[in-house]
């Protein structure tokens, strides 16, 4: 998730671009560093509540109202909306990346209002000095008249989906219960999603009762006897011993309390989950303010002055700034094989730069999250700080580029967030990748060193095609080149020969898209008919028939003509490499 869109991170992608103050060098160091802080470890002090009955939303920005006659209760919101805009009543207008990334006024999406919500003195997040909110009617997550609210920054809580969104479900809840509280006077609903933030930063929110809060004892045995001892969900972490283990318990007190504890785990789960998130989202920006105080590349981390051409080739700065970006960007890559493209991206001196933070990092000491489900070594970019930077670059660059090469992913909607990270292989380390796809509609590659062998991208078919498992052909990295794909294209590194090889890796993602039909069916049915697998697209990792098709090309090696040429039974794909 991008880190929040406001003046002391960065500014919205299409206003001008303001400097940090330069009277000093020292100065100029020290404001490069705080203004690319997130609000989490900026510092400052939480923006205070005015009196009144309510808290309110402040700093509430319109962006954007045209007419959507199917949600008449628009004009209702808007009205009791209109007296947060400002102090003055004044609305302000601004251009917004609509659904589909174009710098525009959004046609036909009814209001967005961007807000600051200030955090209350005592919350449970009280490091941090804000939340940068997105207010949408009518929302994109269902077609109820509430407006979707959509956190925009880096954010962990128990109950906030990973795209951002509050479940719609979940802030309905809340909304009804606030403004019924008061019948004479009841709250606006401004006022009342300023509870719910407000709600949000203190505990976990009231949930509606599930099937699980109404369980009597007798229910709750019978879940624990029935329940898979070996999965990871909620469940078993509920559980306070195994089923055998309560079992096994010879005296009838000891069992007892084994069922308390369970009932007492199963009451108090929401408090448990909230505190676990916020407490690694805390560990997570104290490490990252600690490292923006201490790196010697603090221009890495300035999203206020972003992304300076000179860390660019000059075949690609201007691709990107021509009168038509987009057929500029389709002039100057390659297509390697169909839907994967390539082309020259960063200088030299942005890889060094680049390579140089990562191994000072890597020497500090700071802890540091695994990239992905597969890959062991590397670490996640926005633990040490960079999500505003590259969250510039994902609409700035990374938008545009994908409109360019690959215009029908994501039906079209825009890129908005995005899970970023650098891999590394080396022998000792990780060496090779097997076969996968990503967790990501668009996924951006770039190799940021020069001194390795081997270790080429192998990619094959597309997710849901029967040539899915068909090679397709092999990318081979250059320094600074970047590699685009479609997430659901299937690749893997091959086996690293010599030297060490580390790449800068962007997976992008649409919450738009996400919410789509064709999003959650992706993984719905087994392939019922495919083209007999190519060996070199076989994961031994994913692939659920990976030993049959062992079997079959031994065999075929002692009679071709043993290789079947394409199978009609059901086979099970690669899934994605998650984070």
């Amino acid at each position: 998730m991008a880190d929040p869109l406001v003046a002391s991170d960065k500014p919205m992608p299409q206003q001008p671009q303001t400097e940090p103050a330069t009277d000093k060098d020292d100065a100029a160091s020290q404001s490069a560093i705080t203004a690319t802080l997130p609000p989490s470890v900026s510092g400052r002090a939480a923006s205070t509540t005015p009196p009144a009955q309510h808290q309110h939303l402040h700093t509430l920005e319109f962006v954007a109202d045209l007419p959507n006659t199917a949600h008449p209760q628009l004009a209702r919101i808007r009205r009791e909306l209109d007296d947060l805009c400002a102090p003055d009543g004044a609305v302000t207008v601004v251009p917004v990346l609509d659904r589909r990334g174009r710098n525009q006024l959004v046609v036909g999406e009814g209001h967005i209002y961007r807000a600051h919500f200030p955090v209350p003195p005592d919350s449970a997040y009280d490091f941090l000095n804000g939340l940068q909110v997105e207010l949408t009617w009518p929302s994109p997550l269902d077609d109820d008249a509430q407006p979707a609210v959509r956190i925009c920054q880096v954010f962990e809580h128990s109950q906030v989906r990973e795209d951002g969104f509050l479940p719609p479900a979940l802030l309905a809840f809340n909304l009804d219960r606030l403004r019924a509280r008061d019948t004479a006077s009841p709250m606006t609903l401004g006022e009342a999603l300023a509870a719910v933030l407000a709600m949000l930063l203190r505990n976990p929110l009231p949930e509606p009762p599930t099937a699980l809060d109404e369980m009597d004892e007798e229910d709750l045995l019978a879940l624990w006897a029935e329940h898979d001892p070996d999965c990871h969900c909620l469940i078993n972490q509920l559980m306070p011993c195994s089923f055998q283990d309560f079992l096994n318990q010879t005296e009838s007190e000891a069992r007892a309390d084994r069922l308390i504890t369970f009932h007492e785990n199963v009451a108090t789960r929401h408090a448990h989950l909230f505190t676990r998130a916020r407490d690694h989202f805390a560990l997570r920006m104290g490490t990252a303010r600690q490292w923006l105080a201490q790196t010697q590349h603090p221009a890495l981390f300035d999203a206020v002055r972003g992304w300076p051409e000179t860390w660019f080739l000059p075949s690609f700065w201007t691709a990107m700034h021509a009168p038509n970006p987009e057929a500029a960007i389709r002039s100057l890559a390659r297509e390697i094989t169909p839907g994967v493209w390539s082309f020259g991206m960063f200088t030299p001196e942005f890889c060094d730069l680049m390579a140089a933070d990562l191994a000072a990092y890597e020497k500090s000491g700071l802890p540091k999250t695994r990239p992905n489900s597969m890959n062991r070594y590397g670490m996640i970019l926005a633990d040490m700080g960079m999500a505003s930077m590259l969250d510039r670059l994902l609409w700035e660059m990374l938008n545009p580029i994908q409109r360019a090469l690959l215009p029908a992913l994501a039906q079209g909607l825009a890129l908005d967030h995005h899970h970023s990270f650098v891999v590394q292989y080396e022998e000792g380390l990780d060496v090779h990748l097997d076969m996968h796809t990503d967790d990501a509609e668009f996924t951006c590659n770039v190799n940021l060193t020069d001194d390795f062998s081997g270790s080429g991208l192998t990619f094959c078919g597309m997710h849901g095609a029967t040539s899915h498992r068909k090679l397709a052909g092999v990318y081979q990295h250059q320094r600074g080149h970047a590699v685009v794909h479609a997430g659901l294209h299937r690749h893997g590194a091959d086996p690293l020969q010599t030297g060490r090889r580390e790449n800068l890796i962007i997976w992008c993602r649409s919450s738009a898209y996400r919410q789509t039909r064709e999003y959650k069916a992706r993984y719905a049915n087994p392939f019922l008919s495919e083209e007999a697998p190519d060996q070199r697209c076989l994961s031994t990792t994913h692939d659920r028939d990976y030993s049959h098709w062992t079997d079959v090309f031994a065999q075929a090696k002692q009679d071709p003509d043993q290789l079947p040429l394409h199978q009609t039974h059901p086979t099970m794909n690669a899934r994605t490499a998650n984070f």
